[in-house]
């Protein structure tokens, strides 16, 4: 739990120094249109393809009972599909990328047209070492070092964003951070795959071991492992898309800078959930059903207590907290912040209660649930914009995530409570 919780809070950090450091170098216009231009590759962060956190689990799994050969198999299966698929969606992109441009505008003023192309395949490389760099990471969870794990992919995002924010203050732009960003990762991948081969035995195979049986009988739960990243990368880099698209740059730095200071205090409440699920995935392969129950109990009590005491600070500080953060850079919009305080209120529940569904794989109603979910609301907040203005869009989205908490309670229930009863 320290690891995870020393993982966010530098997440945070580096988050929170990052906007004002860029909107210093380069100004609200060509940060906004930055915003909205990682936001295209790093959705394909988000869409993890599923099979990352589905591969993790059966590679504990296997590693727990011995089964080192299928260690290897999903090891070595999961890192050539991830590049294969990658590779046939960058082939997809640039096929497709002429015929786009000749039906839309192009829709940046400050970003030139080169540097966005080259910016975003730099930056897609970067988003495929980095979802090779999460899973390999949790190679380490097989040997009970899930700190480890924790600590790479803490390495890793620290290289990524210090890597822009070194760019931005030797005056770099777009293609020069894209291109620090992207070597950083390859070179933290490089360190990571040498350390694995010699402290987690049984992992890394000596020949090819690729298994196709593996990667379609994964599909079912990685497909809707999937729906979870893409859900939250519609939220986050589609709605960034259709607010720039409907307010301009402007607006879209400063709804992006408000959101990113709400969910870095909503992301340390949900540390309470994500820091359980190596123990719940232990708990649930012995068959202790009960410790489990015991388990969500105390969180439940736990967690009300934490989200409110979250949320009245932030009421009480945001303002002040945001003006010492941007300066005059960008205005408080008193409104905004407190409907986008609401909503990460609701997404830190949420996180904290879907870990024990997911460390099981046990997720696929939740899944696509959320996924529709997701969809519908940002949907409704783009119809309802010209009404509400900006505001529609963390409005509506505390309203479905209200639904999914109180679905997510359900399939619990449904795993948990109706199991132990039946035991």
């Amino acid at each position: 739990m320290l690891a995870l919780a020393g993982s966010n809070a530098l997440a945070m950090i580096l988050q929170l120094v990052s906007v004002p450091l860029l909107l210093s170098y380069w100004g609200a216009p060509y940060y906004g249109e930055w915003l909205v231009l990682f936001a295209l590759p790093s959705f394909f962060m988000f869409s993890d393809l599923g099979l990352v956190n589905v591969a993790s689990n059966d590679l504990e799994n296997h590693y727990r009972r011995r089964e080192y050969k299928k260690c290897k198999e999903v090891f070595f299966s999961t890192i050539v599909f991830i590049s294969f698929v990658f590779a046939f969606v960058a082939v997809l992109l640039a096929l497709s990328a002429k015929i786009i441009a000749s039906f839309i505008d192009y829709p940046f003023s400050h970003i030139s047209n080169s540097e966005a192309f080259y910016s975003f395949l730099l930056l897609y490389v970067a988003v495929y070492l980095n979802l090779i760099i999460n899973f390999a990471s949790s190679s380490f969870r097989c040997v009970g070092r899930y700190h480890i794990t924790i600590i790479y992919q803490t390495v890793a995002r620290f290289f990524f964003t210090f890597s822009l924010l070194i760019s931005a203050v030797l005056g770099g732009k777009a293609v020069l951070s894209s291109f620090l960003m992207m070597f950083s990762l390859l070179l933290v991948a490089f360190v990571l795959f040498a350390l694995i081969r010699g402290s987690v035995r049984h992992v890394i195979p000596k020949k090819t071991t690729f298994s196709w049986f593996y990667i379609r009988s994964s599909m079912v739960g990685s497909i809707a492992f999937m729906l979870l990243p893409i859900s939250n990368a519609i939220y986050l880099q589609g709605s960034l898309i259709v607010v720039g698209a409907l307010f301009g740059s402007q607006i879209v730095a400063v709804f992006n800078s408000l959101r990113l200071l709400t969910r870095c205090g909503g992301q340390l409440v949900s540390i309470l959930g994500r820091s359980l699920w190596s123990e719940v995935n232990r708990l649930n392969s012995n068959g202790d059903l009960l410790k489990v129950r015991e388990l969500l109990n105390k969180v439940l009590r736990v967690m009300p207590f934490a989200v409110l005491l979250y949320f009245l600070l932030g009421l009480l500080c945001g303002e002040s907290v945001f003006k010492l953060w941007v300066g005059d850079s960008l205005e408080f919009d008193k409104r905004l912040f407190g409907f986008l305080l609401i909503y990460s209120a609701v997404m830190a529940v949420w996180q904290i209660l879907e870990v024990f569904l997911l460390s099981v794989n046990k997720h696929t109603r939740y899944s696509f649930v959320f996924f529709a979910t997701t969809f519908i609301s940002v949907v409704v907040s783009a119809v309802c914009a010209g009404l509400m203005g900006v505001y529609s869009f963390p409005i509506w989205s505390s309203v479905f995530g209200g639904w999914v908490c109180v679905f997510l309670l359900m399939e619990i229930n449904k795993v948990y409570v109706v199991s132990c009863q039946r035991v």
